[in-house]
């Protein structure tokens, strides 16, 4: 599933705030809790001889100073625990309440207590019953933790805010040009078509009428370049979230197909097979018909000038897939310069070509999941063959 950009954006931020927190979270717990452990165990081997000869007490209070000293121990609470209950001996400094105090399996057992507080819990060998327990918590590390967070959150907001915003005025700018190609287009076809009516009264045979109508449709040509361009310009601006809906390519190939015949009659010829007539897939349908479109130009520019040119459209159902195949009988592609066909901007052929038509629609039938191959034969022609991978077997006879 695919999200709009700014989605992507916020979705990126949240998971690098969440990875920053839990990594920042995972070394200072660590730290902490290495550090106050190293303290209490220091103190244990310090008192290590009055601890064997159960003078707990006086030891406690002579290193109470000691270990209130750290700033990892923050408070240390003494007490025997018996049948009949638990006998508190010494607290000092600030413990936690509702603590549990079963003796732990390890020498020395951490428990987490809230953010960055933890209790220590150690069980005398000689005297199980007498048990103490240290607390750790340093709103320092709390504070601190916090801020980095609160300044990384403010710091990954602003940057998508900036990025959101140039992709705004990126979005507006490839709009505007796009509005100023067609329009440009649309003023040169309005004289245009006066140009033409004034030609064809003219007498056939003169040369200025054969100039004049070559001019004409080297003209078109460009306006219609020039339209095209703006409507590849026009697609870039738009997000890659585009609602996706079931799209017939027997539907989609007989329309454009059919817009080109007004211009190349009986050089075109369809050939669907009954198999293939309800394929159907799940794809943006203005792109699909763009890269149709844009596919047939280029076989249809193959065969300009050949008297026995002609482009067939194939379209074929395999197992789990669809094809659709481009045929022409044009001069083909040299191998040196078939392996280059598909990178953007590169052009072959073609005076006011600018490479952008077969790179669309590879683009387009990759992100498709699909593939886009060609091959070539000089003197022979060219076939260029669409293979739709996820076509939707419920919509097929």
């Amino acid at each position: 599933m695919k999200y709009p950009r700014r989605t992507q954006l916020i979705l990126l931020s949240l998971g690098l705030i969440v990875a920053i927190s839990w990594f920042s979270y995972i070394v200072v717990d660590f730290y902490i809790k290495s550090t106050a452990t190293a303290v209490i165990e220091s103190w244990l081997e310090s008192e290590a001889v009055n601890l064997q000869q159960e003078n707990y007490l006086s030891s406690v209070a002579k290193s109470q100073r000691i270990l209130l000293s750290s700033e990892f121990i923050n408070g240390l609470h003494l007490v025997k625990v018996e049948p009949r209950g638990t006998t508190q001996l010494i607290q000092i400094g600030k413990v936690p309440h509702d603590i549990s105090w079963s003796c732990p399996q390890s020498r020395i057992e951490a428990q987490t207590a809230g953010l960055f507080s933890y209790r220590f819990l150690h069980c005398f060998e000689k005297n199980p019953e007498m048990r103490i327990s240290f607390f750790s918590e340093n709103p320092v590390f709390t504070w601190i933790f916090l801020s980095v967070i609160l300044i990384i959150s403010l710091f990954l907001t602003a940057l998508i805010s900036i990025m959101i915003a140039l992709h705004k005025r990126e979005v507006v700018l490839l709009e505007t040009i796009s509005d100023i190609s067609r329009q440009v287009a649309h003023d040169i076809r309005s004289p245009l078509s006066a140009l033409k009516i004034a030609s064809s009264r003219l007498q056939s045979s003169s040369p200025e009428a054969s100039i004049i109508r070559d001019a004409s449709e080297k003209i078109d040509n460009i306006a219609e370049d020039l339209l095209q361009k703006s409507k590849h310009i026009l697609a870039l601006s738009k997000s890659d979230d585009d609602e996706k809906a079931m799209v017939s390519l027997k539907v989609a190939l007989e329309q454009v197909a059919g817009e080109k015949l007004l211009q190349y009659p009986h050089k075109i010829v369809l050939d669907i097979s009954p198999d293939s007539n309800m394929v159907k897939i799940k794809a943006d349908q203005t792109k699909l018909y763009r890269a149709i479109s844009n596919l047939l130009n280029n076989a249809l520019e193959a065969i300009e000038g050949q008297s026995d040119g002609v482009v067939t459209l194939g379209l074929r159902r395999g197992v789990n897939q669809a094809q659709m195949i481009f045929i022409d009988n044009g001069k083909g592609i040299p191998p040196e310069i078939l392996s280059n066909i598909g990178k953007q901007g590169f052009t072959f052929g073609k005076n006011n070509g600018n490479g952008l038509g077969f790179s669309s629609a590879k683009s387009f039938i990759e992100a498709a999941d699909g593939t886009l191959s060609i091959s070539s034969t000089i003197e022979a022609g060219t076939i260029v063959t669409m293979t739709f991978k996820n076509i939707a077997a419920k919509y097929c006879p």
